[in-house]
Formats: C-alpha cells, sequence, structure tokens
C-alpha cells in the first residue's frame, strides 16, 4: 500500500482592503494485494448438517459451533490478484474584501475530482460436488478451528472447473472504474 498527499496553501494581501487565497490538495492511492485461500463451502446453501455440537445448549443468544459433519460441501482453491489506484485533487480560491469598516465582502469557489480503478480478476477450482463431506471441530479456545474431508485436498486431481454454473469454479473478470466531480461556491455579504 502507498500512500501520498500534497497540500499548498497560499495567501495574498495586495493592501489592507484585499485578502486573496488558494488552496490545493492533492492525493493518491495505489494498492496491491494477491488474495489466495483454501475455501470450504456448500452446494447451493443446501448443506446437510449432521452430528452439530455447540458450546451451549441454549442458543436464544447465540452460541459457537464445536463440532460438526457436513455433507453436500465443496473446496474450492481461490486466486485473486487486485490492482486499486484512488487520486484525488482539489481547488479551492477565496477572497475577503473590506471596502469600508462597516462592510465585508468574501467569496470561495471550490472543484474536486476523483477517480477509483480497481482491476481485480480471480481465478475459482472446484472439487467433485458428489460424496463431498467435510469435518469440522472448533473446541480448544484460541485455537483455529480444524477442518477435515473425506477427499485429499492435498490432491490437485481432485480440483478442477467443476460447478461452474453455481460460480464455484471460473475466471471472473472484475474492472471498476469511476470517477466523482464537485464544484461549489459562497458569497458572504457583511
Amino acid at each position: 500500500r502507498k500512500r501520498a498527499g500534497e497540500v499548498i496553501s497560499m495567501q495574498w494581501q495586495p493592501n489592507e482592503k484585499w485578502d486573496v487565497y488558494l488552496d490545493l490538495v492533492a492525493a493518491q492511492k495505489n494498492n496491491q494485494m494477491i488474495y489466495q485461500a483454501m475455501n470450504a463451502g456448500t452446494r447451493a446453501n443446501t448443506v446437510i448438517p449432521i452430528g452439530m455440537e455447540f458450546d451451549r445448549s441454549d442458543c436464544t443468544v447465540g452460541c459457537v459451533l464445536t463440532k460438526a459433519t457436513f455433507a453436500n460441501t465443496f473446496w474450492s482453491l481461490e486466486f485473486r490478484p487486485m490492482e486499486e489506484k484512488t487520486k484525488f485533487h482539489s481547488v479551492n480560491p477565496g477572497f475577503e474584501f473590506r471596502p469600508s469598516d462597516k462592510w465585508t465582502i468574501d467569496g470561495h469557489f471550490n472543484a474536486t475530482r476523483s477517480t477509483f480503478y480497481r482491476d481485480m480478476p480471480t481465478v475459482l477450482l472446484a472439487t467433485r460436488s458428489p460424496n463431498s463431506v467435510i469435518s469440522y471441530e472448533n473446541k480448544t479456545a484460541g485455537q483455529s478451528p480444524v477442518y477435515s474431508a473425506n477427499l485429499d485436498i492435498n490432491d490437485p486431481k481432485n480440483f478442477g472447473w467443476y460447478q461452474a454454473g453455481q460460480g464455484l469454479s471460473g475466471l471472473r473478470m472484475d474492472l471498476y472504474e469511476r470517477t466523482n466531480t464537485t464544484k461549489g461556491t459562497r458569497l458572504n455579504v457583511n
């Protein structure tokens, strides 16, 4: 992650009646990330829970799942590099004019422009659906839960372009671009 910001402020008073100023603001941010994950999920939200155990018997105010076996599941490998770029610029000129001791006129203009860009392609490979079972255990406080499967998730032959219609395998090309602009003015007479 890289960030940079700049601010320039200038003021000029040509005489006792005038003050003129200009504020400039610029900022930019660049993010680069690589997301790699092993996902355990359910097929079309129709998981079949078997032997679920919780940390308490009454879950009306919430509880934690400590052990279960889930049928109708899948494993997937996900690889997602991401690059983001954001830029922001602001121009803010203004003035104050005092024609007499009883009068003051001041005005201000501002204009901003920001651009956002994100490129986030994703590659997903999933296991086959039939007979996929995942076991889950979360019994030790402060430790990560343990997942296990009835198939070897370390064997690349178990992963492929399966279930593409459900979005579990495939290539996704997510590209976002956005530009925002604002303008504003004000004038005060006192």
